[in-house]
């Protein structure tokens, strides 16, 4: 199936200045952020933020791990920077789905990446099944959880 329009950044030195459009007729429509007004500016700033943490916990099903998936996300992106914390349309759990394919195949990371990015539900669900891929998944999430407990201040105030 051809594409019908490939989305593209516009940067000004290393900032980012607006989207071009590139329809799959040839023609091409650029949208310049600096051509709004200050309020539609932060109506889209705030729109971003609920797409992107929205997107990180897409993929979960709604699990427990929601809510955790959409903080992690977020503490990239405080850390890390807009583009670094992304995860894309499948979240946190394709990016572990990904993650613990290649370990066990032995692929790069951005080999599973894609696998997992062209896949759909039915194909992700059937290898996040698979007992190898379960485990190894677990074991992510307790790296993260692991990770999560060492960046707190302290325990002393739990009780």
């Amino acid at each position: 199936m051809a594409q019908v329009c490939k989305k593209s950044v516009i940067l000004r030195g290393d900032h980012p200045a607006g989207i071009r459009f590139a329809f799959g007729n040839g023609n091409v429509h650029e949208v310049f952020v600096e051509n709004f007004t200050e309020e539609v500016q932060e109506a889209a700033l705030v729109h971003g933020f609920s797409q992107k943490l929205g997107d990180s916990y897409s993929g979960s099903g709604g699990d427990a791990d929601t809510a955790e998936t959409m903080f992690l996300t977020q503490l990239e992106i405080l850390k890390s920077g807009w583009t670094k914390g992304e995860r894309g349309a499948g979240g946190l759990a394709d990016e572990d789905l990904a993650q613990a394919l290649a370990t066990l195949t032995g692929k790069g990371i951005d080999e599973a990446r894609e696998a997992v990015r062209g896949a759909d539900k039915e194909w992700k669900q059937a290898r996040r099944k698979h007992p190898a891929v379960a485990a190894e998944i677990a074991k992510i999430k307790a790296a993260r959880a692991e990770a999560k407990v060492e960046s707190l201040d302290g325990t002393e105030d739990l009780l």
